[in-house]
């Protein structure tokens, strides 16, 4: 379990002022995990947060990975917000767990459970190798055939370094 520090403010004068709300976490599929060296398969469940508009909540949240996430409702005042999210493995510093701000945790695209900066630097980069490649065919053409590629198209984005 991690343990998330949760604090939803709305703007105030002088300073910002904590919501009274819930916030609904459900997981958006099944947790395999290993437990004794046994494989068990855990069934959804949800649980709900509530906030008291007085103070900030910490709460013990299983952290996701790549096969599931956590998708949140934010019930409050102002409407509903909904958000996927990764929760990490849990922050120890000097062996003490230290809990992680509920805004910093990863929003993830619901249909891939990537996180969406990931997702657009990927695309940029599709688009940057697609943009080399036709330059260097511009420059094939326009040389006869003669000239040396400036873009190898060996160096692509995986999705986590370039290679």
């Amino acid at each position: 379990m991690t343990k998330v520090r949760i604090g939803l403010y709305r703007s105030g004068s002088p300073s910002n002022v904590l919501v009274a709300g819930r916030l609904e976490w459900i997981p958006t599929g099944r947790r395999i995990i290993t437990v004794d060296g046994n494989v068990e398969d855990v069934l959804p469940s949800q649980f709900s947060t509530i906030l008291d508009g007085r103070s900030v909540q910490i709460v013990d949240v299983p952290e996701t990975n790549n096969t599931w996430a956590w998708r949140i409702i934010e019930r409050v005042p102002s409407g509903d917000i909904s958000r996927c999210v990764a929760v990490p493995q849990p922050v120890l510093v000097n062996g003490v767990e230290t809990p992680i701000d509920y805004a910093s945790l990863v929003n993830l695209d619901p249909s891939t459970l990537v996180s969406y900066f990931t997702n657009q630097v990927s695309t940029l980069l599709s688009q940057a190798t697609d943009f080399l490649s036709r330059i260097d065919a511009a420059i094939s053409e326009i040389s006869g055939g003669n000239a040396t590629s400036v873009f190898d198209g060996a160096s692509v984005y995986d999705g986590g370094s370039a290679t």
